[in-house]
């Protein structure tokens, strides 16, 4: 998961329960201390997303024309086992990926 997205999310959907929530660090402290969780992978690059769909960039060609570059940034990711997220809190992360949804044996 990415990092700065996870912290995103959190505050957005705190804020539109009105809960308070907690600082970054906090909330950074506790995800690496679950049970669940595997580790940092540094500089992983993820596509940008925006409203569901991939952000393009506009680019000049050599020959006058425009071609289009799908964009992504680097971040750091945070690594969680997913079957136990889903085994101890009932969350299923199972995700459609290019047209199949991944399986319990991708999970492990």
């Amino acid at each position: 998961m990415r990092r700065n997205r996870i912290f995103m999310l959190y505050k957005k959907f705190g804020k539109q329960v009105g809960d308070s929530v907690l600082p970054e660090g906090s909330l950074n402290y506790y995800l690496e201390n679950s049970k669940e969780y595997m580790g940092k992978k540094n500089s992983v690059r993820f596509k940008n997303i925006q409203n569901g769909v991939e952000v393009q960039k506009a680019e000049q060609t050599g020959t006058g024309g425009i071609a289009y570059r799908k964009t992504s940034t680097p971040d750091i990711a945070l690594c969680f086992d997913y079957k136990m997220i889903r085994d101890t809190y009932n969350i299923n992360l199972e995700v459609e990926v290019e047209g199949r949804e991944t399986t319990d044996d991708e999970l492990d």
